[in-house]
């Protein structure tokens, strides 16, 4: 709060109190008992601040490519999974459809998904057990 005119400091008119605020030397952000305690007398300036920080690149999520395992990931994804009886399992149209839900959901978020298949999904997840020789 800026004791003159009880605003943010970051929005101070006076441009004396804005420039105190922000750090100009790399000493400005030690505290000052510190400062005392080891005789710091020097003022080493900031290096100059250069553009904005590199976008992120968008996340990849790895699913499994099963009915289980897409059908939790459209309901974290906050939508409404395809859940099929026998006969709909068999023919693999909860499989397709939760695909086509969760790539929806996912493109809406700017999220990228690999689909995993079974075997190597439980491949990754689970150590090789060791050989005996």
């Amino acid at each position: 709060m800026c004791a003159s005119y009880g605003h943010s400091p970051a929005t101070c008119p006076d441009r004396i109190t804005r420039s105190f605020r922000e750090p100009q030397f790399v000493e400005q952000m030690i505290p000052a008992g510190l400062l005392e305690q080891y005789g710091i007398t020097t003022c080493t300036p900031l290096p100059p601040l250069v553009g904005a920080a590199a976008p992120l690149p968008p996340a990849i999520l790895e699913i499994p490519e099963t009915d289980e395992a897409l059908r939790a990931a459209v309901l974290a994804a906050g939508g409404k999974p395809m859940i099929c009886q026998e006969k709909g399992r068999t023919e693999k149209k909860e499989l397709a459809e939760n695909k086509k839900r969760l790539q929806k959901l996912a493109d809406a978020k700017g999220q990228r998904i690999v689909f995993v298949a079974g075997a190597e999904a439980g491949a990754a997840a689970a150590p090789a057990a060791p050989s005996k020789k």
